[in-house]
């Protein structure tokens, strides 16, 4: 088995371990394990879990179950794979950026959804905002309620 090979393997194994580590102790503290923790349960050094963190960009403080994406991601695969069509689309959205399109048409406007609104100019941003405007006066079944150009 090459060298490069062997390092994947080791290093999937150490991962599942970390993985199984800090779920569990999520689990029995009810809250953030701290490295030294995973590391103990996990039988691994401190610099390894560190390093396995710091390649998933693991921030625990704002998505603390993180670890378990690639869990996920397989799942949705396999549902996808089995015919799910929400899982199909749900793929489709996570990996390939993929967005469900609607055509309005509003005041002789053709308007597809979604929008981007980060590439808009000012002036394509003011457009849209007014047209929405209008549209929500016009059409009272679209809210009715004001817009914020922000």
């Amino acid at each position: 088995m090459p060298n490069t090979e062997k390092r994947a393997k080791h290093w999937e194994a150490n991962h599942r371990s970390i993985r199984d580590a800090y779920i569990q102790l999520v689990t029995e503290l009810k809250g953030m394990p701290m490295i030294q923790e995973v590391a103990k349960r996990a039988g691994l050094g401190y610099s390894t879990v560190q390093r396995h963190l710091d390649d998933l960009h693991f921030e625990p403080l704002k998505h603390p179950l993180r670890i378990l994406t690639p869990d996920v991601i397989l799942a949705i695969a396999n549902s996808a794979r089995k015919g799910s069509a929400m899982s199909q689309k749900l793929w489709m959205q996570l990996m390939e950026g993929w967005a469900e399109k609607h055509d309005i048409t509003t005041m002789g406007n053709q308007i597809t959804m979604p929008i981007d609104l980060s590439n808009l100019t000012k002036e394509e941003l003011k457009q849209y905002v007014e047209l929405t405007r209008k549209a929500e006066r016009t059409n009272p079944e679209l809210g009715g309620g004001e817009v914020s150009s922000g």
